[in-house]
């Protein structure tokens, strides 16, 4: 007999919207096959989710080089103080993915996961993973939806975008079965500097710094400026979903505005026994 489950999954594909099938569509067989063999790999144990505030340093990724892990973005900036790295890095941000190709493609040591729909425009990153995502209603205005984002802990589903990496990573973390997530360089905090806006959403950068390099946003580049509000939102969402489900997530920043989860040393953490 056909699970229930299955049942349901099958159906939700079958009357998807159009541009919604097409993001499932586009994911290949051998997507498909990584994606079902990590689904819930990691059973009962604890990751690290590592965000690119200005708090994140060298000396505590040395820290926890021997936990599991994922980065984002420019995280590769700091590979040259560290013999960190993490298990699975992820970009979402097509300006990041688009400004940054080269680097993303020579990286090593992890492995890549990308939302389908980053690569609408570009030409896929070898030796990398592509996942289906579940878009918001409205890319715009994602908060005229009352039921934003959605919440997906199933790969085969999709990953509901949340306007952040993390809240990605979170549900790529509780979908791989970790049952502890540990949140370090989440500052929540984003000061707009000298930017001048080119156009809805678009930045031009004159010097922001937000994040752990002074180099990690150069005069020139173009970015996608954070609403803190609708960040606040996924989070809130990640941490009652992953409290029904019975995830811990904390957060071991040494600095946030960030008070969605829970707060714990980074020392505390390391100090009990990963399962």
């Amino acid at each position: 007999m056909i699970p229930l489950w299955k049942i349901k999954r099958e159906m939700r594909r079958i009357f998807l919207p159009d541009y919604k099938k097409r993001l499932y569509s586009d994911v290949s067989s051998s997507d498909k096959d990584y994606l079902r063999e990590i689904s819930d790999s990691y059973a009962g144990k604890r990751c690290f989710v590592i965000g690119n505030g200005p708090s994140l340093t060298a000396s505590d990724l040395d820290k926890i080089k021997d936990e599991m892990s994922f980065a984002s973005n420019k995280i590769f900036l700091i590979y040259d103080q560290t013999d960190w790295r993490p298990d699975f890095y992820c970009v979402e941000d097509m300006l990041v993915l688009s400004q940054c190709l080269d680097e993303i493609r020579n990286l090593s040591g992890s492995k890549k996961l990308f939302p389908i729909n980053a690569f609408n425009n570009l030409e896929r990153v070898p030796d990398s993973v592509c996942f289906p995502t579940i878009p918001p209603k409205n890319w715009d205005e994602p908060l005229s939806d009352p039921e934003f984002p959605e919440f997906s802990p199933d790969l085969s589903r999709g990953i509901g975008w949340g306007s952040t990496i993390v809240y990605t990573e979170i549900q790529l973390a509780i979908a791989m079965g970790f049952k502890e997530i540990c949140l370090l360089g989440l500052d929540h905090q984003y000061s707009p500097g000298k930017e001048s806006k080119e156009e809805k959403g678009v930045m031009i950068s004159e010097g922001e710094k937000n994040h752990f390099h002074p180099l990690y946003r150069p005069a020139g580049e173009k970015w996608h400026s954070p609403n803190l509000h609708v960040l606040e939102v996924s989070y809130a969402k990640a941490q009652s979903e992953a409290e029904a489900l019975g995830v811990r997530i904390v957060n071991c920043s040494r600095r946030t505005s960030l008070t969605v989860f829970e707060r714990e040393d980074l020392e505390t953490v390391l100090a009990r026994p990963s399962a």
